[in-house]
């Protein structure tokens, strides 16, 4: 009886741990943890911004506005809450690439698909956008760097006609 026990636990150490490597061999980044948008080390937005339509005020506001972005992950989602002076907000984004439809800052709705890249250390988001011009592409790629605490955000706007817009957000991880 107490070799069976003892059989019984090793094999469900063994496959713990075989589970347990399984997840860490996909690799999939963990950006949970709260971040602070380092204005100094981040591109300028304004070009972006103007070319979705935005209002100079809301252009220079948004070049001076420190962000706080309180990440919470699961294996199928991502819960962001945006604070800052100006406004809070939260966005939910599926892993699965399944699409989500949600509401801009500005009222408009659009339809959000994020999915983790090929190799498992990216999360990408992808949407269209109504900007003056008419529907542009937008794609944020979210990766780690420096051990996991500094967060990239890299967003491309690709507007009628082929013009591309980008702007590279850096988060460093408190705490």
């Amino acid at each position: 009886m107490y070799h069976t026990r003892a059989r019984w636990t090793i094999l469900t150490l063994l496959l713990s741990a075989t589970i347990a490597a399984g997840a860490a061999a996909q690799g999939k980044v963990d950006f949970s943890g709260t971040w602070e948008l380092d204005l100094d080390a981040s591109d300028p937005v304004d070009d972006l911004l103007k070319a979705q339509g935005r209002s100079w005020m809301e252009r220079k506001l948004a070049a001076r506005t420190k962000i706080t972005q309180i990440i919470t992950q699961s294996a199928t989602e991502m819960r962001i809450a945006v604070t800052s002076s100006v406004m809070d907000r939260e966005e939910v984004l599926r892993l699965d690439g399944t699409p989500m439809t949600r509401k801009t800052l500005k009222g408009d709705e659009i339809t959000v698909t994020t999915r983790w890249s090929k190799d498992n250390k990216a999360l990408l988001s992808e949407t269209t956008v109504q900007t003056e011009s008419g529907p542009a592409k937008v794609v944020s790629k979210r990766t780690l760097k420096d051990g996991g605490k500094t967060m990239v955000v890299e967003t491309t706007m690709t507007v009628k006609g082929g013009k591309v817009f980008r702007a590279r957000r850096i988060f460093r991880k408190r705490g």
